[in-house]
């Protein structure tokens, strides 16, 4: 009994030596350079920087992603990440997405998603798509536009769905009938 005693004061006391209580921090990442992730908290208007050489970074955490990062140490002193989650719906999110015109088979209409949540129409000249958010769901988003039609110019929103069907995601604007591919 005595043993196991020693044996639980010397795990705890090496737990406590080793910064063995994890925290964690919600935000947005800025940058990820040199095994480091910058993470802002627009909220509590903090910005902190975690080592993350250890567990290496995934694809889907890039720049304006949302992130919650698991982390042993002190805030102000580059503390280790020891778990990262990223709605990976973010980076498949970001990008170029487009389908045939139906009017002009020759060319292709769409919208790019940029990392700030802005987003542009792809050749449409009455539907400007001008900004996109995550609704929550893994691999669904908002589009916003501007619908330019008869005259008129009044705000529209659309949901969205992303998966991968393939070897190149999808996105299937609902309501519309568009299906459109992400461009490579």
């Amino acid at each position: 009994m005595t043993s196991i005693r020693i044996l639980a004061a010397t795990l705890a006391a090496a737990l406590i030596s080793c910064g063995g209580e994890t925290h964690r921090f919600t935000g947005i990442v800025g940058s990820t350079a040199d095994g480091m992730l910058t993470v802002d908290n627009p909220v509590k208007e903090i910005t902190a920087t975690f080592s993350v050489a250890g567990i290496g970074c995934r694809e889907e955490i890039i720049a304006g992603a949302p992130v919650t990062v698991e982390y042993r140490g002190r805030l102000d002193s580059s503390p280790e990440a020891v778990r990262v989650d990223c709605d990976a719906t973010f980076a498949l999110a970001a990008g170029r997405w487009v389908m045939e015109d139906p009017i002009n088979p020759a060319s292709n209409i769409g919208a790019e998603l940029r990392n700030d949540y802005s987003a542009a129409s792809i050749n449409m000249s009455t539907l400007k798509f001008i900004r996109w958010s995550l609704i929550g769901d893994t691999g669904r988003i908002r589009l916003y536009a501007m619908s330019l039609g008869n005259g008129t110019m009044c705000e529209v929103s659309y949901k969205a769905t992303i998966s991968r069907t393939g070897d190149r995601p999808t996105m299937e604007i609902e309501g519309t009938g568009w299906v459109l591919r992400k461009e490579e």
